[in-house]
Formats: structure tokens, sequence, C-alpha cells
């Protein structure tokens, strides 16, 4: 587990590192006047000269790149250029409702998934496993905006059962007042990782009604059916979904920037396109940094999950 995981960490530096590189460059050659923005109406070429070289713009893009890197491993991304405020408070600030919505759609997942896969291997019904299986396959090729499209419009519009869209702040409103508003946006994150939890479960499933013995004992036992799968099967196949659902982390949260701007959630994806559209390039760069952080951790809990469930991958490593 160890050499793993010391093989695994200078991988993600780099991968964050390239990712870093990229934002940053390409926050920087994106076209218009970063200046102009910031000072507005009050613009001069004299404010605008000061302004450039106060935020050191009138430096070379691979001298301001290792100056914010040398500060970034400090946990220093800097302030807005827009609004001065730091951009770790702003990110902080920022985080909770996408916490939230990755909460909900990784529960939304894993439920749908595993119905759907428990389903399939109860009933031996091929109709239901075409079913799952065409749904699966409807959700990974659609784009997220699709399927939200699709969801509200037969959830929100058409039956009215849930709210749309709009963010009421906690503090204000109370913790459970967004429960009704996050549904809609949880359910469509949630599906763009379901068709692998439901793939796995099933196999998982499968491999264990068909070759363990205490499935044999229980089913002399008078055990059949959902009483099998639900109290016997599943249990010992969920270790395979831990796996899967650490993997799909980052996915989620990659999938929640795009959303949240479709739903108008207040998280790290609105902060970010906020960012692009006011050419800001600390808040730009500190929340993809936060982002490929979080997809590149979540990728090596995956790995250490599934070394450590797996006995044939534990003592291949330790060899």
């Amino acid at each position: 587990m160890l050499r793993m995981t010391a093989i695994r960490i200078p991988q993600m530096i780099v991968v964050i590192l390239i990712v870093t590189i990229i934002a940053f460059v390409m926050v920087n050659l994106l076209p218009g006047d970063v200046i102009s923005v910031i000072l507005g109406d009050q613009y001069t070429p004299e404010a605008a000269a000061e302004l450039t070289k106060e935020l050191a713009l009138d430096q070379p893009i691979p001298v301001r790149y290792v100056i914010w890197l040398w500060h970034a491993i400090h946990l220093d991304f800097g302030s807005s250029l827009a609004t001065h405020v730091s951009v770790m408070e702003s990110m902080l600030q920022d985080a909770l409702p996408t916490v939230e919505l990755v909460i909900g759609a990784m529960f939304a997942a894993i439920i749908l998934g595993s119905a759907l896969a428990i389903g399939a291997v109860v009933s031996r019904n091929p109709w239901i496993d075409r079913a799952g299986t065409a749904l699966a396959l409807v959700c990974t090729s659609l784009p997220n905006f699709i399927l939200a499209l699709i969801v509200t419009t037969i959830f929100g519009v058409q039956l009215h059962l849930i709210p749309t869209i709009g963010w009421a702040d906690p503090g204000d409103a109370g913790w459970g007042a967004n429960i009704r508003a996050i549904i809609v946006p949880s359910i469509v994150l949630g599906l763009t990782i379901f068709p692998s939890i439901m793939r796995i479960f099933r196999a998982e499933l499968q491999e264990q009604l068909e070759s363990e013995e205490y499935v044999t004992l229980a089913r002399m036992k008078g055990v059949t059916g959902f009483g099998l799968v639900w109290r016997h099967v599943a249990r010992n196949s969920a270790f395979g979904l831990i796996t899967v659902v650490a993997a799909g982390l980052g996915p989620l949260v990659s999938g929640a920037v795009i959303l949240e701007n479709i739903f108008a959630i207040p998280g790290l994806g609105t902060l970010l396109f906020q960012g692009i559209q006011l050419h800001d390039s600390p808040v730009v760069v500190g929340c993809v940094t936060i982002v490929a952080v979080i997809v590149v951790l979540s990728n090596l809990g995956a790995d250490l999950a599934y070394a450590m469930l797996d006995p044939r991958v534990r003592d291949a490593l330790n060899r």
C-alpha cells in the first residue's frame, strides 16, 4: 500500500501542475482587457498603468505563474482581481452548496443503480435488465445539460413536484431550506455515474449467486428471491461499490461545476464561471486547482480502497 501511494503521489503532483499551467495560460490569453473590466467607468490610462503594475500583469506569463505557484503551495491563491476578496475565502464560502449537491448525487446514483441491479438479478426478467441497460446508455450518452432539461421539464414544469431553480441562504432560511431545491440537480448529476454502479453491482451479485457456497446453503434453507439477494448476497457484494463510488467522486465534482450554473446554485462552479467572465485569473486557477486536487485524490482513494478490499491486489502490492 505504501509503495503504491509513493508511486501515485508524484504522478498526482505532475497532473495537478499540468492542469494549473493550462488553466493559468488559457485564462491569461482570453480576449479582452481585465484592467478595463476591473476599472469600469473609472478607467484612465494612468489608473490602468498603476493597476497593471500593482497586479504584476506587466510580467511575462511564466513569471506570473511561478509567483502564483509559490503562494499556492502555501494555500494562498491570491485575491480576486475584481472583488479583492481572498480566493480561498471565496471558495470556502461557496463550497457548501457544491458539497451538498455532490452528496445528494452520490445517494441518488447509489439508490438507483443498486435498485436496478437487484431488480435485474432477482426477477431474471430480460425486459427489466434491458430497460436498465437502455437507461444507463441514455445517461452515458447525453451531456449533463440535456439531462437537466429533461428532468426539469418532467418533474418541475409538467408535474410541479419540485422546484427547478433557486437557492436560499442557509443563514437566513435554515439548513433544510434547500433540500427540495437540490433534488433535481442531484438526480441529474447522479445519473452520470449510476450506470457504472449498476453494472458493477449487478456483476458482483451475479458472481456471488453463481459461485459462493453460502448461497447454496441459504437456498437449502428455503431462502430465495429478494430475501436471498438482500439479506445475504448484497452485503457481500457491496465492497465493489466502494471503489466505484470513490472513483465517481471526481466526475461528480466536475459535473457539479456545470450544473450549478444551470440551476443557479451559488457553489464553486458559479464562482468559476464568474471568474472566467471577468478574466479573474486568481479565481479561475484557484477553482480549477481545487477541482483537480479532488479528482486525483478520489482516483487515489478508489485505487487504495480496491487494494484493501481485494486480497489478490493487496498480496500483489505486498510482494
